[in-house]
């Protein structure tokens, strides 16, 4: 670019350009956001009838499949929350069957359409959320080709793949102990868990179908189908029962003489105990395309993991505690003062008059073999019997009054405890 200088007197000191000229154009640039949008009808391919189906009852046949492996638990309030019961690996919840008025663009996708509250923990890749039993939870993950990936409530879900005719959806699943106490009893326990569900998604899509029930969202999602996932836990109680419930002890007339303490009575207690099944067993089922509503019938059974601890046993008075580390409790109040019951572990012809060799421990915990040695010391074998072979499990307990302090006053001298017993 050149320059001249002008010397006219009208303008000392100008500058004139002289060559290319430069344009300089100041404003707001305006893009077009409009993104893609397409509306794709989808409905149901008849060739996979029972797969497309919409919130049929998906059984996993937990312990019921191979009967020739047992799937019992034995499951006690001392399992710790957010513990493993069972796995379930491989199974084929669904099988992609549409027929879309084009599938460019579109994916599968794993999803849970509803569940029975909100995540409860996450742990590692397992998104744990609540069943309809109190305690027991479950999570849901990817498994085959796309594995160990969460499945989370609509509409987060886990991308599978493009859309493919006659895919198969595989889950694992994972039976959790969650908070809240399952109610335990001998038998079964049956759950029901989130409705899972295949469904196809695509960005800037909108989906149509004659059936409106598969639509999602407005139109966002079309479900390929859903399944509502059921299970029946064989849950045995860790509780043990006495055999002879509601028992009494007659403790016969005390006259206050002498040094005050009756002489000592027979309290001993039998127990009924469940197997130690343990639990952490596993259930695997990869029959890919043959079983639409269930777990396939060639699955196998993996024995439970984890073993029961020993059995361990509490005494719980329902009166006030006098000395908890001597046994004594108060009686009700409703005659006799001056005295309680002591309690002693042992039979109650070899006591000492005096201070017991080995007092009951009130409110504590005593391990069931520190007193009868026919039950185990260390964790069960899984489906153990609680007592070895044809032993007598009876537990050793005897009872006495004893004088406490204040008045004696005659009357009924009366108390009630209770006795728990559990494996750990």
């Amino acid at each position: 670019m050149e320059r001249t200088r002008c010397y006219s007197s009208l303008c000392s000191c100008c500058y004139f350009f002289i060559g290319r000229a430069f344009l300089m154009l100041l404003g707001v640039l305006f893009i077009s956001t409009r993104g893609f949008s397409a509306t794709v009808t989808c409905n149901v391919n008849n060739s996979y009838p029972a797969w497309t189906t919409l919130n049929t009852p998906f059984e996993l046949n937990i312990g019921q499949v191979n009967a020739a492996k047992n799937a019992n638990m034995t499951v006690g309030a001392g399992v710790a929350d957010y513990t493993v019961l069972y796995t379930i690996s491989q199974v084929n919840v669904g099988n992609l069957g549409e027929t879309c008025s084009t599938t460019s663009g579109l994916y599968m996708y794993y999803t849970m359409l509803s569940a029975h509250g909100a995540v409860l923990n996450t742990i590692g890749n397992d998104a744990i959320y609540p069943t309809s039993v109190p305690g027991i939870g479950i999570s849901i993950k990817t498994a085959y080709l796309l594995s160990n990936r969460p499945i989370k409530l609509y509409p987060e879900g886990q991308v599978w793949n493009s859309v493919v005719n006659g895919q198969g959806y595989w889950v694992a699943i994972t039976i959790w102990k969650v908070p809240g106490t399952i109610p335990v009893s001998a038998g079964s326990i049956s759950f029901t868990g989130p409705t899972l569900a295949p469904v196809i998604m695509g960005s800037g899509v909108t989906f149509t179908s004659s059936d409106q029930n598969r639509i999602l969202d407005g139109g966002k999602a079309w479900i390929n189908g859903s399944r509502v996932l059921t299970g029946t836990l064989m849950i045995q109680p860790t509780t043990c029962d006495l055999v002879m419930p509601n028992t009494t002890v007659q403790m016969g007339t005390h006259d206050g003489g002498g040094r005050g303490d009756s002489a000592w009575k027979d309290a001993s207690f039998k127990l009924s105990c469940s197997n130690a099944y343990g639990y952490g067993g596993s259930l695997s089922s990869i029959d890919g395309y043959n079983s639409p509503n269930g777990v396939a019938s060639a699955s196998t059974l993996s024995a439970n993991s984890v073993k029961n601890n020993p059995i361990r046993i509490q005494i719980q008075p329902y009166t006030p505690v006098i000395d908890a580390t001597s046994g004594i409790l108060a009686l009700d109040g409703t005659g006799a003062e001056g005295y309680g019951i002591q309690l002693a572990w042992g039979d109650a012809t070899t006591q000492n008059s005096g201070v017991p060799a080995n007092p009951v421990q009130l409110n504590a915990w005593t391990s069931a073999n520190s007193l009868n040695s026919a039950y185990s010391s260390s964790a069960y074998a899984i489906g153990a019997s609680a007592i070895s072979g044809t032993a007598d499990g009876t537990i050793k307990m005897a009872a006495r009054y004893i004088r406490t302090s204040g008045d004696i006053v005659a009357g009924p001298a009366n108390a009630a405890v209770e006795v728990l017993a559990n494996y750990e």
